[in-house]
């Protein structure tokens, strides 16, 4: 007779009967569940032969989620890497379901796309709701020939979903994307923050069941209505990301521009309101040519026009040295700081 537990020393492991000849210990089978989540073929041919479209953020069959507070730029800097993408790639069609965003920014934007002759392979798809949408995309994948040749935008995931903060809700909805994206085409959900504008909206599957979690930040530039904004990693990212920033005019997808360097979003913020006290200094040592760092504190206290602690003032002055002033050491053991403006 055999029974339905096999002695292993001093206690019993439960068996699977294979076969009446043929059993498994059930410790055996559980390594073969293991064995069975190794990476795949198609997970490491896909990983090796990783391609971007959009150099470092967005590679071909991947679920991106891109997330930022409101007036961050996600949908203007998106509408117009893609364009830039498609100039680069003759082959490739874009669907961006417009459900969130301004439909006076966007009818603008398809005068631009017709303009440089994108009308065929860019589409902006504001007639219907996120679900209607993902239904036709799906049929339409299951007799594509080419589906890695597709990149599908959502602005914003919240459509898809009835409650971001339902975990079934949203393991659903991003298990639908996840079906998309394991045909070879591209998807990317732009997503807003909470109202601390810290953190994405959502449970932790969003982040889990995506390929990338990016935040985008963004700060007043130095024009008026400029805006500059860095694309960071917010989660877990999958694949070789590299940060990025643009500079753009609010509202107007047309004016985005890579910068060369990726900017700090937090030293522009704190330039900004620290813009009256730099000021301030930069007068004073133009007026002077060179100044210590003695002479500029007690400057900027005697002048009545400003009102700044001592440490708010020593502070700003080695924050923004080799940014707008430089320091020259000097004097016994290099103690005498003397500062001139960078031109």
């Amino acid at each position: 007779m055999i029974n339905d537990f096999e002695e292993t020393g001093a206690e019993s492991t439960p068996v699977n009967k294979e076969s009446d000849n043929n059993i498994i210990p059930a410790w055996k089978q559980n390594m073969l569940r293991l064995k069975g989540l190794k990476m795949s073929t198609v997970q490491r041919k896909k990983a090796l032969d990783e391609r971007f479209l959009i150099d470092g953020f967005l590679p071909i069959g991947y679920h991106i989620i891109l997330y930022g507070n409101a007036g961050s730029g996600k949908t203007s800097v998106v509408l117009k890497l893609l364009s830039e993408m498609l100039v680069d790639n003759e082959d490739i069609e874009v669907f961006f379901f417009y459900i969130d965003g301004q439909l006076g920014m966007a009818s603008k934007f398809l005068d631009y796309i017709e303009e440089i002759g994108l009308e065929e392979r860019y589409s902006i798809l504001t007639e219907s709701g996120a679900d209607g949408m993902l239904t036709i995309v799906e049929e339409m994948l299951k007799g594509h020939p080419n589906p890695e040749k597709l990149v599908f935008v959502l602005d914003t995931l919240k459509h898809l979903t009835p409650d971001l903060n339902n975990k079934g809700a949203n393991a659903k909805a991003l298990h639908r994307i996840r079906t998309i994206v394991s045909t070879g085409a591209t998807f990317l959900s732009l997503h807003h923050t909470n109202k601390d504008g810290e953190n994405f909206s959502g449970t932790a599957e969003i982040e889990q069941d995506s390929d990338a979690l990016l935040k985008i930040e963004t700060v007043d530039g130095e024009n008026e209505h400029e805006k500059i904004s860095t694309i960071s990693e917010g989660g877990r990212v999958r694949f070789y990301f590299k940060p990025c920033s643009f500079s753009f005019i609010k509202g107007d997808p047309t004016s985005v521009k890579v910068l060369d360097e990726v900017s700090n979003t937090e030293l522009i913020q704190q330039m900004n309101e620290d813009k009256h006290l730099i000021g301030g200094i930069k007068a004073f040592i133009r007026l002077k040519g060179s100044v210590t760092r003695a002479e500029l504190e007690e400057a900027i206290k005697e002048d009545d026009d400003f009102d700044y602690s001592r440490r708010v003032v020593q502070k700003a002055i080695r924050d923004y040295t080799d940014i707008h002033w430089k320091l020259r050491r000097s004097g016994e053991r290099n103690t005498v700081h003397n500062y001139s403006l960078i031109e």
